[in-house]
């Protein structure tokens, strides 16, 4: 077996272990940003309407910035709401959901992404019930350039 092909089947028996044990959901994102060069990657779920938020697991983020995610961020975020519009399942860069050229304008790029260097952003929602979504996503640095 070629070495993606084993590093693949060891992520997807880590997401299995996860399914059967929360404790595990930490090392899964761990592996799996580092594997696409992501500098974090997280499972949250968003109620779209009410703009509750909350995480599930992450990594690469300090807990400050989950709160303020959860305390304002969540109002303005447009790569939850644009990814809203795709299928369950589907997955999509951040540009493929907003251009960049739009984003740079925005309060949630310049004050949130920015700050915390996750320009670059790749994901989909798990699941996609109503108002209330559970989303799969990892992000990248500048330097790292778009997925």
């Amino acid at each position: 077996m070629s070495d993606s092909t084993d590093k693949t089947l060891q992520l997807v028996g880590m997401i299995y272990d996860a399914a059967l044990d929360e404790s595990k959901w930490t090392p899964f994102l761990e592996r799996f940003a580092s594997a696409i060069g992501g500098s974090s990657a997280l499972i949250r779920d968003v109620d779209l309407q009410t703009h509750n938020a909350g995480f599930v697991a992450s990594t690469g983020y300090d807990p400050a910035w989950q709160a303020a995610y959860c305390n304002h961020f969540v109002k303005i975020d447009y790569l939850t709401t644009g990814l809203a519009r795709f299928n369950e399942g589907a997955v999509k860069t951040s540009d493929q959901v907003f251009q960049l050229s739009k984003q740079c304008k925005t309060e949630y790029y310049n004050d949130y992404a920015i700050p915390q260097d996750k320009p670059h952003a790749i994901g989909t929602f798990l699941v996609k019930n109503g108002n209330e979504t559970l989303m799969f996503a990892a992000q990248r640095g500048k330097h790292a350039g778009a997925f």
